[in-house]
């Protein structure tokens, strides 16, 4: 969205409702089916969901108040502000499919704001707008990000670049794809696998189901 449209048209508001609704989701859904209570994971998705709520509320009121308004007076038209900023969210995506979010380089992109990005063109009051708000966002990101990193691995161990899954009548014969790895069957014809980070959990599925078999739960 972000790489045609201004970031104050991103559904902010919209996306907070989302993650807490989710989150409610799956707790009902672990209760209900009698699954044991992990106050790590409740402490991490709290604080996480928090912190997301807070950034995007912040974001949702400055982009459509300012941001609107930098949009107007500088002719309705992207900046390399704009675009940098559409790069760095895609770039962001990207990066915590695979790893966690607090070790993505955001001195690193706030570096390169300053340093590649000109400072001068069409839309002068957009650019220095977007410019100022991207400079805070990535510092206040970098900040953060190395508070959390130092807190986490206080806290828990380094963490596991796989996901587990419990899968329902996995056949006999069923081979797994290169990233999918079986660690064990249950008499009850169910199995535990190992794969590679949770989004890449379609291609698992897709070999899943052609087997019959469905996904059943994630543990971390």
């Amino acid at each position: 969205m972000m790489q045609t449209e201004p970031s104050h048209e991103f559904p902010f508001v919209a996306h907070i409702g989302e993650l807490w609704s989710s989150y409610a989701t799956v707790t009902h859904e672990q209760w209900r089916d009698g699954y044991p209570m992990n106050p790590g994971y409740h402490v991490m998705i709290g604080v996480i969901a928090t912190s997301t709520t807070v950034e995007y509320g912040i974001r949702a009121v400055y982009g459509n108040t300012v941001g609107r308004l930098s949009w107007a007076l500088g002719g309705s038209r992207q900046t390399d502000e704009d675009r940098y900023d559409a790069q760095t969210a895609q770039q962001y995506v990207d990066f915590i499919r695979e790893k966690p979010w607090y070790l993505f380089d955001f001195h690193a992109r706030l570096k390169g704001l300053w340093t590649e990005v000109p400072a001068t063109g069409s839309g002068l009051i957009r650019k220095w707008e977007r410019r100022v708000a991207l400079s805070s966002e990535y510092g206040a990101k970098a900040v953060y990000a190395k508070v959390i990193k130092v807190a986490t691995h206080a806290a828990c161990a380094p963490p596991q670049m796989t996901t587990d899954v419990v899968v329902d009548h996995l056949p006999d014969n069923w081979i797994p794809p290169a990233e999918v790895k079986l660690l064990q069957r249950f008499d009850d014809g169910r199995a535990l696998l190992c794969t590679a980070p949770l989004l890449r959990l379609p291609d698992c599925r897709d070999s899943a189901r052609a087997t019959r078999s469905e996904n059943h739960g994630y543990c971390g």
